[in-house]
């Protein structure tokens, strides 16, 4: 008996706990692999009554509005009304935590101009921190406070209990409480709001509230011209072509794939709709799916305002309505926005965070300027339109201030706040708001000095504190470009200086891609290398801006006109893409622009060809042909790799001197024996000198403090402490790359010195002072290739030898190597002591999921062994060259090492009749025929082009900015620029310059020296032509 009645009252227990604590389990089962629903204050159970008192009112659980759940604690409260909540469940331990605090959520009906007011007290019912909370909002607010770092509690006592006072300005009134949550960690990035501000800062990065406090300026103009009218109808005439089209092209293919597709993205997002369960009731009042932002710990469980919402549903609806006619979608859509505003999307709601939520709006924004005319007359457009402003910051375009444009603004902000204007009627300010948004998008189309984004001062595009070419840059450019298009050839057109810009990045962007592939290197984290499918319209838009007078900008449509292949496989995927992510791209309009486009200037350019250095991206290309080589490296101003969630988490070595070629019609990455989900060894990417390391330790991952503590492995964006790094131009047709590697982030002390040399097809590679004493267990290399062997490209060549059976190995003596790779690249590898090659299959790991993976490959490498000290390289890449011309050159080599040490690397070209040189350390004394000393470490090539003159160009590698481990850096050093060092370089003989540069002079010369002084910044090259001269010049 005392069994069963022991039994009986720890079940009793039991259910109490879980009726008191967190939700009932059979109702909520769904949601408890996310731990913050388990400190959760639960409103479905009277028992929570036990806890929550009013001395005056009534409190009572309600089913009429529910954030969580079914219901939520309904406050009647008077003046003079005290909620007193007495240890609750989870405020102690939230309290004691350095980063605890509450998360809540509050309901009411109606707009109330008072304020809530929130005490904190300690066991001696001390208060220790208080704040208000104002009632001037209707619908759901969510907020998220730090005890410490924004109330203001010091921690020293007890956190005890909480009060709410009812606003002692009004008689009475309704309030609704749900999800109030004491938690251990309150994130840092909630939102200050119209209802409550943060004390330390006016909210986070997105300063969503500090924007709206701007003060916007008054028109200055009385009225409209007639020639503003006009611009504006030729703009909105242009924008609802773009979305909507005109069915001119009904009928051909490309067409209609895109309108194909247009249809079925629009009746599978109005399907998504019925699955909101939302129901206007006859009281007025809305009822659906709770929506939450992005960064909320709640979301997995319900619905993503965003991603799930915001960002297709909308246009989707309005697309139904605008091409369909479809008035239920409409109906639908003015649904849509009214149960929006109930759950916190309105103007001055925090929805607990903005972080990036408004990178998710793109559909919301088109599908206001789309049906606008229909919100005007439901009585929504003037809600929508202030809640557009204060998501999208638009008062940030008024302010002449110095900010950050991030390429993740200009993909998403800048056409909102485009459109945003297009939406309102003609009037004195709508030319006002037009004024600032041309300002704002010229603004983001200016060169950014040192790791700021977006254009860089070599034209590439930067996010996160580096080169991002594919993603976020391109899709900044794509964006911008619409922009430019839609305001061309009208007084609010982007000026040339701005608009000259984007089309140098544009151009910069097809230079580093072969077709549509951009190298692995410069991608950040994403996966997706063939960024210029996706962003090929960018030059349609800007072909159809005009250029200088020009109607139509004949370069883009050039360049357009040889990426479009409608045969290739890949490519036509973009005929049949439709719909928003993030940014909305794939419209009807889009494709029509494009067919008309091709049909009146069918005329394409050529391929592009030369050398190519873009030091803000650590990059060299070499283009030649139907084929581009790259080369990346990494320094204290590139950082390594990038990694996050499931990408790129075993690309560390992706800049250790990654060294691609990509050749051929198809010109992909799989085309040229890149497969990385098929066995591929992330410690092998070509040219790169690695330490080989077991996947565990090669894998970028968040651990917890539990896992492993300060473990390295988590780090990713890195900077060295070497400042020589970079690549040099001589003639626009060859160059160099050169860097000092170095890694104390995942070694102890790993270093090497690299340099590679372009000269047409040929590629001499040299390495020296590879050392990793520390590490002696695992091998360091130096890899030439890895090639996935698919059933077309079998052959690999060692020694005029084809290798036909399956698996091979061979190991180099001494003696000079020739090989060749199954896609066309040749290898010359001289004194071969260290050279390995293999073919046989290979085991990896998937880079998103870790699974096992496996393929069959060649791969050749030069082994330096476990802890090497002071050991080199040198081998001869010849670049889409046939296994007979590679054994040519092993009798006879067309260059010469002259110097490979700490010191320099120095190679002379006999053909070329040029010398390279990597001068690492400016004490380096040589006997040369020009070089006589330099006062810093540069790169330079010398040519000879006959008796009396010489090509000559220089590259200082340092930008000489500050040192920082990672790109964790202080807002005051983002805009920091390269600074300008005078290099001063001594020549053997008397020259003078063939004409004026600007950044170079001869400070002295006599028979014997010359003394040129160049000005150097932004690790730029300086190509110089140089004639003999016996005219003296004293300094």
């Amino acid at each position: 008996m005392k069994k069963k009645f022991f039994l009986f009252t720890i079940y009793l227990v039991g259910m109490a706990i879980m009726a008191f604590g967190q939700k009932k389990k059979d109702a909520f089962n769904n949601r408890y692999p996310y731990p913050v629903f388990k400190t959760l204050e639960s409103f479905e159970n009277e028992v929570i009554l036990d806890t929550w008192k009013a001395n005056d009112g009534e409190l009572s659980l309600s089913e009429l509005h529910a954030k969580d759940g079914k219901s939520s604690l309904e406050w009647k409260w008077k003046k003079g009304s005290v909620i007193t909540v007495n240890n609750p469940a989870f405020l102690k331990e939230a309290g004691k935590a350095r980063n605890g605090g509450m998360m809540l959520w509050l309901y009411s009906p109606k707009e109330v101009d008072g304020a809530f007011h929130f005490v904190f007290k300690d066991t001696e019912g001390n208060v220790q921190f208080e704040f208000d909370y104002l009632g001037n909002f209707d619908g759901w607010r969510g907020s998220w406070m730090s005890f410490r770092t924004d109330l203001g509690y010091k921690g020293k006592k007890e956190l005890a209990s909480m009060e709410v006072h009812a606003p002692n300005n009004i008689e009475e009134g309704v309030i609704y409480f749900d999800m109030v949550n004491y938690v251990k960690k309150v994130m840092t990035k909630n939102e200050s709001s119209y209802q409550w501000q943060k004390p330390k800062s006016n909210g986070f990065a997105w300063g969503t509230y500090r924007w709206s406090q701007y003060e916007v300026p008054e028109p200055t103009q009385k009225s409209v011209t007639k020639e503003q009218i006009a611009d504006f109808a030729e703009i909105t005439k242009r924008f609802e072509h773009w979305i909507l089209g005109s069915n001119a092209f009904a009928g051909q293919k490309q067409y209609e794939l895109r309108s194909n597709a247009n249809a079925k993205y629009i009746k599978s997002n109005v399907k998504k709709f019925d699955k909101l369960n939302i129901v206007r009731h006859p009281d007025g009042r809305i009822t659906g799916a709770s929506l939450f932002s992005r960064h909320s710990p709640y979301a997995p469980a319900y619905t993503y305002v965003g991603q799930d919402v915001l960002e297709n549903m909308p246009l989707a609806l309005a697309l139904d309505y605008k091409i369909n006619g479809n008035k239920a979608s409409l109906d639908k859509l003015l649904l849509l926005l009214d149960h929006l505003y109930d759950q916190g999307w309105a103007e001055g709601s925090g929805m607990e965070t903005l972080d990036h939520l408004t990178n998710r709006v793109v559909g919301y924004v088109y599908a206001l300027y789309l049906c606008k005319d229909e919100l005007k007359k439901a009585g929504a457009l003037e809600r929508e339109m202030r809640t557009l402003d204060w998501m999208v910051t638009f008062n940030q375009c008024f302010t002449e201030d110095e900010y950050e444009i991030t390429a993740d603004a200009m993909r998403t902000r800048l056409m909102f706040r485009l459109v945003r204007v297009l939406i309102m009627d003609d009037s004195p300010e709508k030319v006002m708001y037009m004024s600032a948004v041309r300002n704002y998008i010229q603004k983001s189309l200016r060169v950014s000095p040192g790791f700021a984004d977006t254009i860089k001062p070599d034209f590439m595009g930067y996010h996160h504190r580096g080169v991002y070419a594919n993603g976020y840059a391109p899709n900044g450019f794509h964006n911008a470009s619409i922009a430019v298009y839609l305001l061309s050839k009208t007084q609010f057109a982007i000026e040339e200086k701005y608009h000259g810009n984007l089309r140098q990045a544009a151009l910069a962007q097809r230079i580093i891609a072969h077709r549509y592939h951009t190298p692995f290197s410069v991608g950040g984290r994403l996966s997706n290398h063939a960024p210029l499918i996706g962003e090929f319209p960018t030059y349609v838009y800007l072909a159809y801006s005009g250029w200088k007078g020009q109607e139509v900008d004949t370069e883009m449509s050039g360049v357009a006109v040889r990426l479009w292949d409608e045969k290739d496989q890949d490519f036509s995927v973009l005929f049949g893409r439709a719909g928003a992510n993030i940014s909305y791209f794939n419209t009807l309009g889009s494709m029509e622009l494009m067919l008309q486009l091709l049909k009146d200037y069918p005329e394409k350019e050529a391929i592009p060809s030369g050398f190519y250095d873009k030091p803000y991206a650590g990059l060299a290309v070499k283009r030649k042909d139907n084929w581009m080589v790259s080369m990346k490296g990494y320094s204290q101003y590139i950082y390594d790799f990038e990694s996050g969630g499931k990408e790129n988490r075993y690309g560390r070595y992706i800049s250790y001197g990654h060294m691609q070629i990509l050749a051929g019609d198809k010109g992909g990455h799989k085309e040229n024996g890149y497969a990385l989900d098929k066995g591929w060894d992330w410690n092998r990417w070509a040219g790169t000198t690695t330490v080989n390391l077991p996947l565990d330790l090669l894998l970028c991952e968040k651990y917890t403090k539990k896992e492993k503590k300060n473990d390295v492995q988590s780090k990713h964006r890195n900077f060295s402490k070497k400042t020589f790094m970079g690549a040099l131009s001589l003639d626009d047709e060859n160059g160099m790359f050169a860097m000092e590697l170095e890694d104390k982030v995942f070694q102890k002390k790993f270093e090497a010195k690299k340099s590679a040399f372009f000269f047409d097809n040929e590629i001499i590679l040299l390495g020296s002072n590879i050392s990793n004493v520390a590490n002696t267990t695992n091998k360091v290399e130096t890899t030439l290739f890895q090639n996935e062997l698919s059933l077309q490209r079998q052959d690999l060549m060692v020694n005029g030898k084809k290798i036909t059976q399956s698996e091979y190995t061979f190991e180099g003596q001494e003696e000079n190597v020739f090989l060749s790779d199954p896609y066309g690249n040749s290898y010359i590898v001289p004194n071969s002591g260290q050279l390995k090659v293999s073919k046989q299959a290979q085991e990896s790991r998937n880079v998103s999921n870790k699974k096992a993976t496996s393929g069959n490959y060649a791969v050749a490498w030069l082994d330096h062994g476990v802890a090497p000290e002071n050991e080199s390289y040198e081998y001869m890449v010849l670049v889409q060259q046939p296994h007979s011309v590679a054994k040519s050159y092993t009798k006879k080599l067309p260059y010469k090492v002259i110097q490979k040490d700490a010191q320099a690397h120095v190679i002379y070209h006999k053909v070329k009749d040029t010398y390279g040189l990597s001068i690492f350390d400016p004490s380096l004394q040589l006997e040369n025929e020009y070089f006589a000393s330099v006062s810093a470490p540069v790169m330079l090539m010398i040519e000879k082009e006959n008796k009396e003159k010489i090509n000559l160009s220089l590259c200082d590698p340092d930008f000489r900015r500050p040192h920082y481990k990672t790109t964790k850096l202080p807002d005051s050093e983002v805009f920091e620029p390269s600074k300008m060092q005078k290099v001063q370089l001594k020549l053997n003989g008397g020259w003078e310059l063939d004409k004026d540069y600007g950044f170079v002079k001869v400070i002295e010369r006599n028979k014997s020296n010359t003394v040129l002084e160049f000005e150097c910044v932004d690790a730029q090259s300086y190509a110089v032509g140089l004639k003999k001269s016996d005219k003296k010049v004293v300094n």
